[in-house]
């Protein structure tokens, strides 16, 4: 199960049961102004690179760090790509975190408000 909120300043990911399980990471935080961009991301395929450490299975889900000449994405997806979104970073360890949740629309709205502030 994941949980994403923002709470003084940092959008933080709380990663448990499967999700802790798969990407091997209890979770991610990370400081709004690192944020460069937010947006739905149903175009986005699947990572590139080196997992180390997370879990795939093809074209069903995508969980963990990937690693692909000093560029790190973190990715927690399953199959159904209308409700991905994609997090650029700037300044941080991960350059892309790519999520799925259950109303993307919502939390790139809260997101942006955020950054507003």
């Amino acid at each position: 199960m994941m949980h994403v909120t923002i709470d003084r300043g940092r959008l933080r990911i709380a990663l448990s049961g499967w999700d802790w399980f798969l990407t091997l990471r209890r979770g991610l935080a990370f400081p709004i102004g690192q944020i460069a961009s937010v947006r739905l991301s149903p175009e986005l395929g699947r990572p590139y690179g080196i997992k180390m450490p997370g879990s795939a299975i093809s074209g069903r889900l995508y969980a963990g760090t990937w690693r692909w000449k000093g560029h790190k994405e973190f990715w927690n997806v399953r199959r159904e790509k209308s409700k991905w979104i994609a997090i650029e970073l700037t300044g941080n360890e991960y350059d892309l975190v790519v999520l799925q949740v259950e109303d993307p629309t919502a939390l790139i709205d809260e997101i942006e408000r955020a950054r507003r502030t």
